[in-house]
């Protein structure tokens, strides 16, 4: 009815936009992503401006994102970020990292919470934009390895939007100064800035950016100062939020997260079942067309688990590793060291799932192949399942020298155990418990008489709650 591509656009551009934008965004809903990429690719080569351009360039980010296309979509987000004027280096990210945490450190000093929680208003038309397309940047950089200094460059930069104003995303950048903290030992400042940003997320309007800010706060803060089980409450509200959103493509992995939190706080997973069961299906729908499905392996099990729990399904003979892999297509070959079926990588975070899972089968041997594969969770920052990552591998290698009286297991046990020690040294209560289990499971390896191995999980047990 419009004629040809190029007429169209030229003597009817305002609709041509109109009907391209909506277009793009129904087929990336629908999994169309070709199709979707398609249009955003002509959208971008037709827009008279940066507006009608910006969700072309969302769309594209996060379909290179999925297609784990990260150096493209890097380049991409740069590119957008040095368009609206607010360029982010690539090169001396150290130097640069450094002298901006300087420079936000005197900006702060000195500056109150009441201070803090009444900003006046911006008025700069481009820092919503600028704001969104950072967010964009933090998120991919912190799904890929060896982007540590890009990540905290990022999360400073976000702090320094809202330093002297306020916008919509001030809660979520006072979160990102205390993530920042948090990645760098400093617990008690980062708990500051994160109530910070949640007391003003709540106060919000309860849009996105609120959830979000809350969500980060959980899922990267608050654990370090708060026992686990604590904060579960408040992040199932605010991942419910974001679903119901439809901001499939952030929470999906948070979602994964706060499933391990409850199942390895011991909490009864049947009250999730209702919730889990829809998000599988959802993800299992939306990940036919997306990379996401590499993602699916732990969260259909723990449905799966939910189902056995619940009555809804007997397990024949009790036998609880076919409750986690029954319909599980994703875990047929668990433990094929790094490689999918279809021979590209696994995530990382899917790749430490299946390793521990292989730990919950008992097939330990299969478990330390993996392990060995893993790099030091430590040098992955400060999120919620930092700890588990170092309490599984801790045990894996501990439970392993039991039979192997492999030392080289043993040190890489002990060096858990270690790192334990100084987290609750620190004040971090969840490491308590955790360092427990590790020292009962490395007397269980020295060969002592059982009664004198059994008052460590003893100990361990009664010290659980």
């Amino acid at each position: 009815l419009l004629g040809d591509d190029d007429s169209a656009w030229n003597n009817n551009y305002a609709m041509m936009m109109k009907l391209s934008d909506g277009l793009m965004r129904m087929d990336y809903c629908c999994g169309r992503l070709a199709s979707s990429m398609d249009i955003a690719d002509q959208i971008l080569n037709m827009a008279r401006s940066f507006d009608d351009k910006k969700m072309a360039y969302h769309m594209k980010i996060l379909w290179l994102t999925q297609i784990e296309k990260i150096d493209e979509s890097l380049d991409l987000i740069l590119s957008v970020l040095e368009e609206l004027g607010a360029p982010v280096p690539q090169h001396f990210l150290r130097l640069h990292r450094f002298l901006q945490y300087r420079r936000i450190r005197l900006d702060l000093s000195g500056k109150s919470d009441m201070e803090l929680l009444s900003l006046p208003p911006s008025s700069d038309p481009r820092i919503e934009d600028v704001g969104s397309f950072m967010e964009q940047l933090e998120e991919v950089a912190s799904n890929r390895r060896n982007h540590n200094n890009l990540l905290e460059v990022a999360l400073l930069r976000k702090v320094e939007l809202t330093i002297h104003e306020r916008f919509t995303m001030t809660p979520s950048c006072l979160v990102s100064w205390g993530v920042f903290h948090a990645r760098n030992g400093r617990f008690d400042e980062a708990h500051r800035f994160g109530k910070l940003g949640v007391q003003l997320a709540n106060e919000g309007g309860g849009g996105y950016h609120d959830a979000r800010a809350i969500l980060m706060y959980h899922m990267y803060i608050f654990h370090w100062r708060t026992p686990y089980h604590d904060g579960i409450r408040a992040t199932s509200d605010a991942l419910k939020r974001l679903w119901d959103m439809g901001a499939i493509e952030y929470v999906f992995l948070d979602t994964i997260t706060y499933l391990l939190i409850y199942f390895c706080c011991g909490l009864r997973l049947t009250p999730l079942a209702y919730d889990i069961r829809k998000y599988v299906d959802l993800i299992g729908d939306y990940g036919k067309n997306v990379s996401t499905h590499k993602h699916l392996s732990f969260f259909q099990c723990i449905a799966n688990l939910i189902e056995d729990q619940s009555g809804d399904r007997e397990s024949e003979s009790g036998d609880r590793q076919s409750a986690f892999v029954e319909g599980s297509s994703e875990l047929d070959g668990l433990g094929s060291l790094l490689e999918d079926k279809d021979r590209t990588p696994a995530p990382p975070r899917t790749y430490f799932y299946r390793m521990m899972l292989l730990y919950f089968f008992n097939d330990i041997g299969a478990a330390v192949s993996m392990a060995n594969q893993i790099a030091s969770p430590l040098e992955e920052g400060s999120d919620v399942t930092l700890l588990f990552r170092v309490f599984f591998l801790g045990m894996t290698y501990l439970s392993s020298f039991i039979t192997t009286r492999n030392f080289h297991q043993r040190r890489k046990g002990l060096a858990m155990i270690a790192q334990m020690q100084r987290w609750e040294a620190d004040g971090v209560v969840n490491a308590h418990h955790m360092r427990l289990l590790l020292r009962a499971e490395h007397r269980a390896g020295t060969r002592k008489a059982f009664n004198k191995v059994r008052r460590f999980y003893d100990n361990a047990i009664a010290n659980s709650g």
